[in-house]
């Protein structure tokens, strides 16, 4: 059982407890659900009584890649992920990578990787900001999507 963590303040949101492990939750106003991302880097959709209403896999081109957040605008599902990328600068051939994968809202289908490149911070933190036509989402203490997703 999992008990729902903020993750912006890192406090216990409510009573609710959930019978999976949940990496990162975020709730979408506009549609009045749940997402839900694993640790396994597949995430779900639930309704606000948490009926499980989709599921979808993970697509990243990343090994050993761990879930660090999930964030929701009106168009697309965004998920960081640190893991290894291949070609890197360590002994082994593998470097330590972040990356957003976005997904289409609508239907949960993987559309594209943005890389962050090189990391050092265990937990790589996405929030979404709403100003006029475009959604801002801000992680990793800088901005790093501005207007690249218009509402």
């Amino acid at each position: 059982m999992e008990l729902l963590i903020d993750k912006r303040t890192y406090m216990p949101k409510s009573n609710i407890v959930l019978p999976f492990p949940v990496y990162a939750i975020e709730y979408d106003k506009t549609d009045e659900t749940y997402w839900v991302a694993l640790s396994s880097g597949a995430f779900k959709k639930y309704d606000k009584n948490f009926n499980l209403l989709n599921s979808y896999s993970k697509t990243l081109p990343y090994n050993s890649s761990a879930v660090s957040n999930i964030c929701v605008t009106d168009a697309y599902i965004l998920i960081s992920y640190r893991g290894t990328s291949q070609n890197g600068t360590s002994q082994n051939g593998t470097s330590n990578r972040g990356a957003i994968a976005v997904y289409n809202k609508s239907d949960g289908t993987y559309n594209k990787t943005i890389d962050i490149a090189a990391y050092s911070s265990y937990y790589i933190s996405l929030s979404r900001l709403k100003l006029e036509d475009y959604d801002i989402v801000v992680g990793y203490y800088e901005i790093l999507l501005k207007q690249i997703f218009p509402v």
